[in-house]
């Protein structure tokens, strides 16, 4: 039961205590450039299939990488990545001093 409390407390905090990732300006920007890039890709001829599928390939790639860019937005952020930093290194070195 304080499981549950606590789990609906932290839902709670995440919805509405935690700030916007992106500001409406460049939402509605990137809005704009997906919908640009759609209608090219949909011109593309079928000669141009080997490289697009390398840009498909290099894309999912490197979207891990910026995707983590969003942690070094500002502080909060980057407190929060700092702390699942330490908690994953202290549990991994508690994991290890059990098994030893």
């Amino acid at each position: 039961v304080l499981g549950l409390i606590f789990a609906l407390g932290a839902l709670i905090v995440a919805l509405f205590g935690q700030p916007e990732t992106l500001p409406p300006h460049i939402a509605e920007r990137n809005l704009a450039a997906a919908a640009v890039a759609a209608r090219n890709s949909a011109r593309q001829s079928s000669g141009e299939t080997v490289l697009r599928w390398a840009n498909v390939i290099g894309r999912y790639l490197s979207r891990p990488f910026q995707e983590m860019a969003i942690l070094n937005r500002d502080y909060f952020f980057r407190l929060l990545s700092a702390g699942a930093f330490f908690s994953g290194m202290v549990y991994s070195s508690d994991s290890t001093l059990i098994v030893y």
